[in-house]
C-alpha cells in the first residue's frame, strides 16, 4: 500500500472538522474498516483505565525485593519460571494479591487481548528476524508462563508501574543492555514490543498500533522522515533505519531512537497541519486515524476519488482473482449502508431489473458477453409472441441502464447514488453497448437524442464501476474515445487476505478439535503466514523463472480456494477454523494453480515442465514443525 502526504492530508482533513468523542462517529465522513476503528478505541479506553489506576507503590517496587540485583528476566536469572515464582511469593507476602489480578486483567485482559493474536492487521509482533510470531504482547499463555520478549521483567504490574514512569517523566530504563564494553545502553533487537508500550505512554510522541500498520505506511514515513528505509517484510528495526551489529546489539542507543521518533512524530504533525497547541490533543486521534486508513483497502479510498471528482466512471483492472467484483460492491454497499455479507436482505426487483436497495440508493450488477448489445443496456426494439395467437409482434423495451438513469432522475431521488457494478466489462463491443452515451458519460446533465427514446441524459448520481481481467483482454477492448470517459484503477493480489484466514497446522487443529490446550511447541508454524509468503513467492517466480508478463500473476481468490481441500472447525458462531495440511495445497495446486499455469503459458507448458515441477515442490513442501 502506497499512503502519500497528500492522500492522507485530504483524508485526514475530511475527518478533523470538530470533535467527535467517539471514533467511529469521528471517521463517519469517510470509509474505513469497522474493526480497525473497534480496536483502536477498545485500545484507548484501555490506556485511559490504565491511566486512572493507582498501582500501591509496594506492587510497583516489588522487583526490587524478589530480584536484588535487579536482573532481567530472560538475561541471567535462571529462567523467567524462577522469576515468575519469586514475585508471586513477595505479591502474596504483602498481601497484594488482589491488586495483582487487577493488573494482570489491565494488561492482558484489556490492553493485550483486545483482538485475537491470529489476526495479523492488529499483531504487536516482538519482530522479525525468525523469531515466533506468538513471542507478542497479544499471547494470552504469557498470563501463566511469561514471555520474556515483552518486558525486562515481564509481569503486569511492572508492565503498567513503567508506562506510568514514561508518562510522568520519570526514569525508564525498559528494555536495554548495557555493552560489555562500557559503552552505555542500547536498546535490545526484536524488542517492537518496548517500542509499542513506549509510544503509547509518552505525550509528546505519535505511536503506531501494530506492524503491519508501520509497513503500510513506509511510503508516507518516508516523505516526513527519510531516515525510513525501505523494507516491505515486517523488521520493524530495519525499516526504521536501524542495522544489527553481528554482535546483536542495535547501531542506535535507546536514547537515539527515542529522539529519532519524536523527530518522525513532529514530522507527521507538521505534515497533517497539527500546531504543536494541540498535538497533545489530537496524537491519539491521528494515530487511530493512520492505524485505520494504512489497515483499509487502498483501492476503496482511491475509488471513492475518482467516482466523486472523476467522470464518475471507474473500471477495476488486474489478474484474475484479486477480487475486482468485491471491491466494487464492497464500495457501493458500504456508501449506501448495506451490509456486504447479509446483502440478500436488500435485493429488490424493480420493473425486470434487480438490484440492492436502502435509503440511500441502489447497487445494481449486470455481466457483460460477447452477445451483449445496445438493446440490452439502454433498450430498443424487442420481438415477442403472442401467447394464444402465436402471432409475433414487436414491441419497445427499456435496457438496464435507462431503467436505472430514468429512477435516478426522479426528484424525490435526487440526492440518492446510484451504482451499476459492469462484471466482465472488456466482454462485450463496448463502443456498439454504449453507442451515443459517450457523450453522455462525459457531460451528466447534458440532453442527447438516442433512438426510439428520444431525448435522454445520464444524471449526476449515477456512477459506473467495471471489471476486467487484463488477462483475458487488454485495454485494446476500450476505442480511444469510451477509455477517456473511464478512469482505469489497478487491482493487484493482496496476500494480506490469506493472513486474515484462520489457518491451523494438525497439531493446532488437532488440539483445538480436542478442545485442549497448545503445549508452546504446537503454535509453530503460523500457518497463514507461511501459505501467504508463500504465495506471494510463487508470484514472483511466475516472472524470475517462468518469465511471465506482471499482469499474469495469480490472484489471492485462487489461494483461497485451498479452504474446499480443508478439514474446517466452526468457533464462536460464524468464526472458522481450517486445517491446512501439505496435500491441501497439491490438491489446489493440481485443481486450479496447474490449470491455471497451463493456459498461461500455452504451447511452452511442456517445454517448462521442469520449472513449473520446481515452483510445486516448493509451494506444497513440508510445514516445519507442522
Amino acid at each position: 500500500m502506497n499512503v502519500s502526504c497528500e492522500k492522507l492530508r485530504m483524508l485526514w482533513d475530511k475527518v478533523s472538522q470538530g470533535e467527535q468523542p467517539e471514533l467511529k462517529r469521528f471517521f463517519a465522513p469517510i470509509q474505513l474498516q469497522p474493526d480497525a476503528i473497534e480496536y483502536a478505541q477498545r485500545l484507548y479506553d484501555a490506556l485511559n483505565k490504565i491511566w486512572e489506576y493507582d498501582l500501591p507503590q509496594q506492587l510497583r517496587d516489588s522487583k526490587n525485593t524478589a530480584l536484588g540485583d535487579g536482573c532481567a528476566v530472560g538475561i541471567n536469572d535462571g529462567g523467567s519460571a524462577t522469576v515468575y515464582k519469586l514475585l508471586l511469593e513477595n505479591s502474596r507476602e504483602l498481601g497484594l494479591d488482589s491488586e495483582r489480578e487487577k493488573c494482570r486483567d489491565l494488561v492482558w485482559g484489556k490492553l493485550s487481548a483486545i483482538k485475537g493474536d491470529r489476526d495479523p492487521r492488529f499483531r504487536v509482533l516482538s519482530n522479525a528476524g525468525g523469531l515466533s510470531s506468538y513471542e507478542t504482547f497479544n499471547t494470552t499463555c504469557c498470563m501463566l508462563n511469561p514471555d520474556p520478549w515483552v518486558y525486562s521483567y515481564n509481569y503486569p504490574w511492572h508492565i503498567i508501574a513503567w508506562m506510568k514512569d514514561v508518562r510522568e517523566g520519570r526514569a525508564s530504563s525498559g528494555l536495554t543492555y548495557e555493552k560489555p564494553d562500557g559503552d552505555g545502553e542500547t536498546a535490545l533487537e526484536y524488542r517492537f514490543v518496548y517500542k509499542y508500550l513506549w509510544m503509547l505512554a509518552r505525550e509528546d510522541v505519535i505511536p503506531i498500533l501494530s506492524l503491519r500498520s508501520f509497513i503500510n505506511l513506509l511510503t508516507f514515513f518516508r516523505e516526513v522522515w527519510p531516515n525510513v528505509a525501505e523494507q516491505s517484510n515486517n523488521d520493524f528495526d530495519k525499516a526504521f533505519g536501524i542495522n544489527a551489529s553481528g554482535r546483536g546489539y542495535w547501531k542506535m542507543s535507546k536514547v537515539d531512537f527515542e529522539q529519532e521518533w519524536r523527530k518522525l512524530s513532529k514530522g507527521i504533525a507538521q505534515t497533517m497541519g497539527i500546531t504543536d497547541a494541540n498535538f497533545s490533543n489530537c496524537r491519539l486521534k491521528l494515530a487511530a486515524f493512520l492505524f485505520a486508513v494504512s489497515l483499509t483497502e487502498s483501492s476503496q479510498q482511491d475509488l471513492e476519488t475518482l467516482l466523486e471528482k472523476g467522470s464518475k466512471a471507474v473500471v477495476l483492472y488486474g489478474p484474475p482473482g484479486t477480487g475486482k467484483t468485491r471491491a466494487a460492491k464492497a464500495y457501493a454497499f458500504s456508501v449506501l449502508g448495506i451490509d456486504l455479507n447479509q446483502a440478500e436482505t436488500a435485493k429488490k426487483e424493480d420493473d425486470g431489473r434487480v438490484c440492492y436497495q436502502s435509503d440511500k440508493g441502489e447497487v445494481t450488477l449486470v455481466q457483460f458477453h460477447p452477445n451483449y448489445s445496445y438493446q440490452d443496456f439502454v433498450g430498443g426494439i424487442f420481438p415477442g409472441v403472442d401467447k394464444d395467437t402465436k402471432q409475433v409482434f414487436y414491441e419497445i423495451k427499456e435496457g438496464v441502464f435507462k431503467k436505472i438513469c430514468d429512477t435516478a432522475a426522479k426528484e424525490e431521488n435526487e440526492d440518492k447514488k446510484f451504482y451499476l457494478i459492469i462484471d466482465e466489462i472488456n466482454r462485450a463491443d463496448l463502443s456498439s453497448v454504449f453507442g451515443e452515451l459517450m457523450y453522455g458519460l462525459e457531460y451528466r446533465d447534458s440532453t442527447m437524442n438516442i433512438p426510439t427514446f428520444g431525448a435522454f441524459k445520464i444524471p449526476k448520481n449515477v456512477y459506473l464501476i467495471g471489471t476486467m481481467n487484463n488477462t483475458d483482454k487488454s485495454l485494446v477492448g476500450f476505442d480511444l474515445a469510451l477509455r477517456r470517459r473511464f478512469a482505469f484503477l489497478k487491482i493487484p493480489p493482496n496476500m494480506d487476505a490469506l493472513e486474515q484466514e484462520n489457518f491451523l497446522s494438525p497439531k493446532q487443529y488437532e488440539a483445538m478439535k480436542a478442545g485442549t490446550e497448545q503445549e508452546e511447541d504446537q503454535q509453530e508454524p503460523e500457518v497463514a503466514q507461511i501459505f501467504a509468503e508463500r504465495a506471494m513467492k510463487l508470484n514472483e517466480q511466475l516472472q524470475e523463472v517462468l518469465h511471465l508478463p506482471v499482469e499474469k500473476q495469480i490472484g489471492h481468490a485462487y489461494f483461497l480456494r485451498v479452504k474446499d481441500f480443508c478439514g474446517c472447525l466452526n468457533d464462536e458462531g460464524d468464526k472458522k477454523f481450517y486445517q491446512l495440511k501439505p496435500f491441501a495445497l497439491e490438491q489446489l495446486w493440481t485443481y486450479h494453480l496447474l490449470p491455471l499455469l497451463e493456459e498461461y503459458l500455452g504451447l511452452e507448458f511442456e517445454d517448462r515442465m521442469d520449472d513449473v515441477n520446481k515452483l510445486k515442490e516448493a509451494f506444497c513442501a513440508e510445514f516445519e514443525n507442522g
